[in-house]
């Protein structure tokens, strides 16, 4: 099975853990290091549910990476001053019906 596996930087080191195997996480200095602790984790988290008699999780969802520019504020005067506005997001979201 294929988990997906969330790397993270910091200023000190590299952080990483899994969404579909809740508690299983690592650091370490370098991302190489960081990979190689994190298969070790899962190897002993999916050992250690196997012998609590724990049923393995199934993988889900999916990985999707959103690139986008960040938009400059627009400016507009008032009273005879400039005035940052950042500008108000642009996707809808659907209101849950009662």
């Amino acid at each position: 099975m294929k988990y997906r596996i969330v790397y993270e930087r910091s200023p000190n080191n590299y952080g990483a853990w899994s969404p579909d195997l809740l508690g299983c996480v690592t650091t370490g200095k370098t991302l190489d290091a960081t990979r190689r602790l994190m298969r070790e984790a899962i190897d002993f988290h999916l050992e250690s549910m196997a012998e609590d008699g724990d049923i393995k999780p199934k993988p889900t969802g999916y990985v999707e990476i959103l690139g986008f520019e960040p938009t400059k504020p627009k400016r507009r005067k008032k009273k005879g001053r400039t005035v940052a506005r950042t500008p108000a997001p642009t996707r809808k979201v659907a209101r849950a019906r009662k």
